[in-house]
């Protein structure tokens, strides 16, 4: 009976820990060199100690001193005990700082502040507001989305948005939701960009090119094609125009409209160079072609891309690594195949879907580790396309930031053509059990639609009629 009783006791206790966990944990490493106001960020955090998990990590050379360190600072007030470990405090701060960390329960990142900046960037408020189920995202700056098509977040918490109609990039603090600086590319940069193409037109030839473009009332310009960071840098990768005559199929003399790409990089809106993006690579076996999809992922320290032939092919679709060599990014192939049969015929809806070390193919429900190809994870409620058809789209489609997935859960976004709206799923990974939402948000593709950087449990889109930027509690 005894045993028994205990046996209820533990359980209870058990599932009284889990269902206790908090949906964010608040982390501060703290570095006794520069903890000068550790004491007042312990003191306003006393306020959300209750909603939120704290943990406070040293180096565990400092656990002989905690006496000491528990009598010159407030740590008690949030937690029991400091965490004394050097991997965890390398983890959250690898710049041996007092830093301060918010991550939700499901660990997918984390931001990072330096514990000074805290009150400057409006650290607690940002707590209050990812505790609301909806909200409207900045709300003071509604130009923030307007007319964006694409935003990026890094693990600072600085967005950008992709701005197609002023042909700049925007950048915010998502915590304060001010503004911070303005990307615009220069004309010069352009010009340094159109120098390196592969056709050998000279630079004094720039300003006769863009008169042709103007005379045979072609409209095209140089853009910004994508953006898209790398640690804390900004890539934004652009294209100049320029025109090469040719012999058309009538035999007649006309003009072709070709592209040099390059990525302009930003440091904290610092200009730090142009680099030549090379977006073709030959596959000598089969002296085949393949070209840039249009589509660039960060992930350890590499970058990866979709890369395809011109004419559907076996393996039509490979994936492609960026190297950086001799001052320019060039794609070489990966050690294995990303092609399926479905895209033997046609290569629609071929361009992968990327999140962290994970990809996934369009019209199959299925993710794949980016590193080595292995599968990941299968989506049981996904309905793959087993023939591409010229006029119909799929039933089923992933598109844009289409998934998120950790150890436990995987997020998916399926752009449903039968509902003619945005679905949302969240499986069990272990039990394969899904939950499914949606709240008539319409079929988009240049829409801003992104799962929330820390907690995909929420949703961030742009809403189309008012163009507010939307975070929604979803499951």
């Amino acid at each position: 009976m005894i045993k028994k009783y205990g046996f209820l006791l533990l359980t209870v206790f058990l599932f009284y820990k889990a269902s206790a966990q908090k949906n964010y944990t608040i982390t501060i490493t703290v570095n006794l060199e520069d903890c000068l106001n550790c004491n007042a960020t312990i003191f306003d955090l006393r306020n959300f100690k209750d909603s939120f998990d704290v943990q406070i990590i040293m180096r565990e050379e400092f656990q002989s001193d905690s006496t000491y360190i528990y009598k010159e600072y407030d740590f008690k007030d949030v937690v029991e005990n400091i965490t004394f470990s050097d991997s965890l405090f390398n983890l959250y701060s690898p710049a041996n700082a007092t830093m301060i960390s918010i991550e939700s329960k499901y660990k997918i990142d984390h931001f990072s502040m330096h514990i000074k900046e805290i009150y400057d960037r409006g650290f607690f408020t940002y707590l209050k507001k990812i505790m609301q189920n909806d909200s409207v995202l900045f709300e003071k700056h509604p130009e923030a989305s307007r007319g964006a098509n694409e935003m990026r977040i890094n693990n600072k918490g600085l967005a950008a948005f992709n701005v197609p109609y002023k042909k700049s990039v925007y950048i915010y603090d998502f915590l304060n939701e001010t503004f911070t600086d303005e990307i615009q590319i220069s004309q010069e940069i352009y010009k340094d960009n159109f120098i390196l193409n592969d056709d050998g037109i000279l630079e004094s030839e720039y300003d006769s090119i863009k008169t042709v473009f103007k005379e045979n009332n072609i409209p095209i310009s140089d853009k910004i094609e994508t953006i898209f960071y790398k640690e804390d840098t900004l890539c934004v990768m652009i294209i100049s125009y320029y025109v090469m005559p040719y012999i058309n199929s009538l035999g007649k003399e006309d003009l072709r409209v070709k592209g040099t790409y390059g990525i302009a990089k930003y440091l904290d809106g610092e200009f730090l160079g142009l680099y030549k993006f090379q977006t073709s690579v030959k596959d000598k076996s089969k002296d085949i072609i393949y070209v840039y999809q249009m589509n660039v992922h960060h992930f350890n320290d590499k970058l990866y891309t979709s890369i395809g032939t011109s004419l559907p092919v076996k393996n039509s679709e490979q994936l492609g690594i960026i190297d950086f060599k001799d001052n320019a990014y060039n794609i070489n192939f990966a050690n294995y195949s990303t092609s399926a049969a479905v895209y033997d015929k046609s290569f629609d809806f071929s361009i992968p879907v990327f999140y962290k070390n994970a990809y996934a193919l369009p019209i199959i429900g299925k993710i794949y580790n980016l590193e080595n190809g292995e599968l990941l994870e299968t989506l049981p409620f996904f309905k793959d396309t087993e023939e591409i058809h010229p006029r119909r789209s799929p039933e089923m489609l992933l598109f844009g930031n289409a998934f998120v997935i950790n150890e436990d859960y995987v997020w998916v976004k399926v752009h449903d053509n039968i509902k003619k709206e945005e679905v949302f799923y969240k499986m069990n990974r272990k039990t394969k059990k899904h939950e499914i939402s949606s709240f008539n948000l319409t079929l988009k593709l240049n829409n801003i639609i992104y799962f929330d950087p820390l907690n995909p449990d929420y949703v961030i889109y742009k809403e189309e009629k008012t163009n507010k930027l939307i975070r929604k509690k979803i499951f």
